[in-house]
């Protein structure tokens, strides 16, 4: 887990920030997402050797999220985090990224008929139906609005539930786009981004870095190329070395190509034809 955490902080971050920094960075990722009693267990590894070590599912997603957070980004786009986990599992990520948005960073992520519990954890809702917007509230304002549109939620069903039913209507859409339009109105539904605010008015100062600019020069586009290819081929290294039957495949491979290259252009003399032929 530290390795892929890692990994990700050495490619991601500045190439002029030191190496301890970049673990440092890693370190606080893994803190931050509750990992550290899993920062040595491996991760995708099936052998009956590691089956006591692997991580579980709802820590595979957390530590995706850790290896992008790592960068400290200002946003944070999550698709589908939840797919695939049990409702506590799915319960535990939600919180997660709710803790992360706490902590100063904007979190949008789609999500597909989550708990009750996990629902309710959201701040703002966007419910879109064929791409269209049918919704756009603040979470805990939903029931009241469904109730406006006619369709109020029942005691014992989950909210979220309600309004996967309530969009497969037409006419129950209508209405409900139509309160949702009125209840944001025209003071409360503004869009920064039409309403032409600049990209420093949006984001915090320390996301607005022209490094498109910075990292054009030629000196820091080869160490950033020298950077990559050396971390990359350590990685490669630790895989060969942890899989031994990984390294003999290799092996196996370059052994028969060549023998099969060699095969192919073998007898070719060093005349016209031979050089046709080649």
């Amino acid at each position: 887990v530290l390795e892929c955490v890692t990994f990700a902080a050495m490619l991601t971050l500045p190439v002029d920030m030191p190496k301890e920094a970049k673990l440092r960075r890693a370190l606080d990722a893994i803190d931050e997402l509750s990992l550290s009693h899993v920062a040595d267990s491996l991760v995708g590894d099936a052998s009956a050797l590691a089956a006591t070590a692997r991580v579980s599912g709802g820590e595979r997603r957390r530590i995706s999220l850790a290896m992008s957070i790592v960068a400290r980004p200002a946003i944070l786009l999550c698709d589908e985090v939840t797919s695939g986990l049990d409702s506590t599992t799915a319960y535990s990520m939600v919180r997660t990224l709710r803790a992360l948005a706490g902590a100063g960073r904007v979190v949008v992520l789609s999500i597909h008929q989550p708990s009750s519990r996990a629902f309710m954890e959201l701040d703002r809702l966007l419910l879109l139906r064929r791409g269209a917007v049918v919704l756009h509230a603040p979470t805990v304002l939903v029931a009241d609005l469904c109730a406006e549109a006619g369709e109020p939620l029942h005691q014992g069903i989950n909210l979220a539930d309600h309004l996967l039913d309530v969009i497969q209507h037409d006419d129950k859409v209508v209405r409900l786009r139509g309160v949702s339009e009125a209840e944001a109105g025209p003071e409360k539904g503004v869009d920064p981004v039409r309403e032409g605010a600049t990209l420093g008015e949006i984001l915090p100062p320390e996301a607005c870095v022209l490094g498109s600019l910075r990292h054009s020069r030629v000196g820091v586009a080869l160490l950033r190329a020298r950077l990559e290819l050396s971390v990359i081929t350590w990685r490669s290294a630790l895989a060969i070395v942890r899989h031994p039957s990984l390294l003999r495949l290799h092996l196996l491979v370059g052994v028969g190509s060549a023998f099969a290259v060699g095969l192919l252009f073998h007898g070719l003399g060093d005349d016209v034809s031979g050089l046709q032929n080649r």
